[in-house]
This record gives C-alpha cells, sequence and structure tokens, in this order.
C-alpha cells in the first residue's frame, strides 16, 4: 500500500470523528509547535546496530504498593483510552487540515482591550439558546475588568447581567454587579427527599440581585471574602405552553411563597484556601472554602436565616500527565430563624452548579444538601501539544441528597447518576463542555460553556445567580 493510499484510508476514519466534533472545537486556539513537548515524557528503547554504542532503558520494576492501585484503575480506564484515540484522529484530521485555526480566527475573541465572546448551549431544562458577552480588560485602568451578559434559550431561559472587578494584588480584588434571571419553566416535586419523579409540575420563577464583594489574602493561598447582596425572587404561573402547573399540580397544597415576591438583604463571609495553580488544565492541588451567611428579609414576611456551607475540591494526576481524576465534595444547610416559613423559591435545590447531572435542574428541594462529583480525565488531542487548547474525554459520576434534618442522611435516599462528558480546553481554560449523564429516571444530554468545578471563582463578574447562596 502507497503512503498516499494510506493517508487517504486514514483521513476517512478521521472525518467520522470531526463531524461530531466541529462545533465544540470552535474556539480551540492552535499551539505552537515549535515549543512542543512530548506528552508521555518517555523515549523509545534505542534500536540494535552495528553501532558500540548504544543505550537500553528499562523502567524500574512497579511496587506491590503501587501495583494494587494502578492495575484496576488502568483496566477499567482503557476503554476509555481507546475512545479517545479514535476521537483523536478525528480532531488530528481537522488539525491537518487548518479546519479549527480558520473557524477560531474567525469566531474566536478578538485580542485588544475589548472583546465580544459568543456562547451557545443547549439540553437540560434551557433547551437550546445562546447569547454575547462583551468584555472590557482596560476599565478606567489597565487590569480592570467590565463585563456585559445576555443569553436567551427556547424554553424561557433569559438572563442578563452586568459586572466589574478591580484586581487589588495576588488573587485578591473588590467585584460589584448586578443580573437579571427569569426562567420560564422551573420544576417542583414537593420537598424532601421522597419527592416523587410523578409529581413533576412547573413554574416561573425570576430574580433579580445587586450586590458587592471584597476578597483579600491572609496568607499564600489563604483568603478571606466578604459580600453584601439585595435580591428579589418570585414564583408565578408557567409559560403557556408548559404544564401541567404548580398550581394545578399541587392544588391546596401550594408551597410558601408560591404568587409572592421575596425581597431581602444578606451579609456572607467566607474563609478559602486555593493552591490550584495558574489557568489552563488543572491538574493538581484543589480548593477547600467554609461560608456563612445571613439573610433577612424587607417585604412584608418575617423571613430570617442562616445559611451554612462547606466545600472541598481536589485535582488528582493518575500515573499519566494530565489524566486527571477531579472531586469535588460539598454540603448547604439553611437555618430558619424568623417567624414565617422561609419561601420554597429560596430553598436548596439540585443546579449548577449543585448538580447531580443524571437528573435535570429542580428535581430536588430542600433545607439542606450534601453531593459529591466526580470525573476522571483523559487528553484526546494532547499529544503533541500538551497542556494547552484541545479535547479531554471523562466519564463521569455524581452522588447525592437533599435533606431535613441529619436523620435523613443515608444511603437510601442518596441518588446516584453517571454519564460520559468532553471538554474544549483553550490554553486558558475551559470552552465548553458536552456530557450525557443516566440516572434511574432520565437520561440528559447538555452542550454548556461553564463547569461545575472552579464555578465558585466565577462571582459577581460573571453574573453568577446568587439565590440560593453557594
Amino acid at each position: 500500500m502507497t503512503s498516499s493510499t494510506a493517508r487517504r484510508g486514514h483521513d476517512r476514519c478521521g472525518i467520522l470523528g470531526a463531524t461530531l466534533l466541529l462545533v465544540l472545537s470552535i474556539f480551540t486556539s492552535r499551539a505552537d509547535p515549535a515549543r512542543a513537548e512530548a506528552y508521555w515524557e518517555s523515549f523509545p528503547t534505542a534500536a540494535d546496530s552495528s553501532d558500540s554504542t548504544h543505550a537500553v532503558f528499562r523502567d524500574p520494576p512497579m511496587p506491590v504498593a503501587e501495583a494494587i492501585f494502578y492495575w484496576p484503575v488502568r483496566v477499567a480506564a482503557e476503554p476509555f483510552v481507546l475512545l479517545s484515540g479514535g476521537f483523536g484522529e478525528g480532531i488530528e484530521y481537522l488539525e491537518r487540515h487548518r479546519v479549527l485555526h480558520n473557524v477560531a480566527k474567525l469566531l474566536g475573541p478578538r485580542r485588544g482591550p475589548f472583546g465580544v465572546v459568543p456562547g451557545i448551549q443547549a439540553g437540560g431544562l434551557s433547551g437550546f439558546g445562546g447569547g454575547l458577552s462583551l468584555e472590557h480588560d482596560a476599565f478606567f485602568r489597565k487590569g480592570n475588568l467590565l463585563r456585559l451578559r445576555g443569553s436567551a434559550t427556547t424554553h424561557g431561559d433569559t438572563r442578563l447581567s452586568l459586572g466589574s472587578r478591580i484586581p487589588l494584588g495576588e488573587g485578591e480584588y473588590f467585584e460589584f454587579g448586578a443580573g437579571y434571571r427569569m426562567r420560564g419553566n422551573a420544576r417542583y416535586f414537593g420537598i424532601g427527599p421522597d419527592s416523587k419523579g410523578r409529581d413533576e409540575s412547573f413554574y416561573r420563577q425570576e430574580l433579580f440581585w445587586s450586590g458587592a464583594a471584597l476578597k483579600e489574602a491572609l496568607a499564600p493561598h489563604l483568603f478571606w471574602e466578604a459580600d453584601l447582596l439585595y435580591s428579589s425572587v418570585s414564583a408565578g404561573e408557567p409559560r403557556e405552553d408548559v404544564e401541567p402547573s404548580i398550581s394545578t399540580k399541587f392544588a391546596g397544597a401550594l408551597p410558601a411563597g408560591f404568587g409572592e415576591h421575596s425581597y431581602g438583604v444578606s451579609g456572607g463571609l467566607q474563609l478559602l484556601h486555593d493552591d490550584e495553580g495558574g489557568s489552563g488544565r488543572t491538574t493538581k492541588g484543589g480548593s477547600r472554602r467554609v461560608r456563612v451567611e445571613r439573610f433577612e428579609s424587607t417585604d412584608k414576611r418575617d423571613v430570617g436565616l442562616w445559611s451554612y456551607r462547606a466545600e472541598l475540591q481536589q485535582f488528582f494526576t493518575l500515573w499519566y500527565p494530565y489524566r486527571v481524576l477531579a472531586l469535588r465534595a460539598y454540603g448547604s444547610w439553611l437555618d430558619p430563624t424568623g417567624g414565617d416559613v422561609v419561601p420554597f423559591q429560596r430553598l436548596l435545590v439540585n443546579d449548577t452548579p449543585d448538580v447531580l447531572r443524571g437528573y435535570r435542574s429542580f428535581r430536588f428541594r430542600d433545607r439542606g444538601l450534601v453531593a459529591l462529583n466526580s470525573e476522571y480525565r483523559f487528553p484526546i488531542f494532547m499529544k503533541q501539544y500538551p497542556g494547552r487548547s484541545g479535547l479531554d474525554l471523562y466519564p463521569l459520576a455524581d452522588y447525592g441528597q437533599v435533606f431535613d434534618n441529619a436523620g435523613q442522611v443515608g444511603f437510601n435516599n442518596m441518588k446516584f447518576s453517571y454519564g460520559l462528558g468532553l471538554r474544549v480546553e483553550s490554553g486558558n481554560g475551559l470552552v465548553a463542555r458536552l456530557e450525557w449523564a443516566r440516572s434511574k429516571e432520565e437520561t440528559t444530554f447538555i452542550l454548556r460553556a461553564d463547569q461545575i468545578f472552579q464555578f465558585m471563582k466565577l462571582g459577581f463578574l460573571y453574573g453568577r445567580d446568587p439565590i440560593p447562596s453557594r
């Protein structure tokens, strides 16, 4: 077989993977081959020859204790390694023909103090949609950030936000912002870990907020952050094309807060330890934080509550560079102190970033929430350009529940979901993620430009929804 014939056969295989991955890859930028490194960080043994000088390299034997952990992971991961190799052929085909380079040049962010970044999303409760983010990184002076974001979807998820962040030092900043979000098909199944899927109903949720935050360092990698927030959240009848409505399904047993606005002011304080490193793919380190917040209503209701949060994120590189196990564990608790019941639209729910990815948003709701998110990331297209733009394939699993008291936390109430995802990475971090997930109740498929790991770094500047408190 000639080299040209082999190349044509190789190209045909690549086209199959390239067709699926083109949309996800439009924002990846081309890496510099001149600075490329070997992904596997090893070299083949020198071939035998007539020369009297050649070297043979042999790996030292693996310790038994390490092998006990290594081989189960190796066997379980091998199908994903083979699958990632197939996807990689498609990406390499696009790269050879400069498709990624040309499309990214056309649609990617522009250089300079001003930038326009398009966004797209699909699947989940929001449906298909998109928007634009206008960014300015020299607002009054170089380094100050200003960001205006707007988006809309086919299922009536509309949002608008404006935020600014003023750097004060390494990891320190002052930021402020305001935002609005209307979701025409928010869901309600009842309250508690034993709510039934057959009780699905819909309502319209409208949120407005404005606030400011200050973050300062206490020691290397250790920070404190304080914030002040005003918020208004209402719940009413859903869109006309969505049924059944909450007032029909739960007639005579409507939750507290339905048909009303809940207004209030909250102040929060958190302690954060962060040693994840710089931008780009995170391969080690993590973050840990604890947070406490006080909310007081400013409307006719006597609603007050304390909110507590603890969260741990950790990244582990397992034997190969850029094969990363990402773990995220968190728990939140709302402690009411007022004379009235907390409006149901301020209770904790499974929604970004506190997701159970085999369930769509708003499936579970209560005063408490505990969960674990996990991913094992495999690089697909980094053999020549490690640590830079490309794709990661990852199996995922989530495990968690809501609760009203600590006695409800247990295996019988925990919900498990699993799936598979693709991450589109640039040299500066995540561009998009595509995820398929399965649970006992349903199958979900989403395309998003945000992520659940490292989500807490996207504060008022990025228009992150601050209700409920996370």
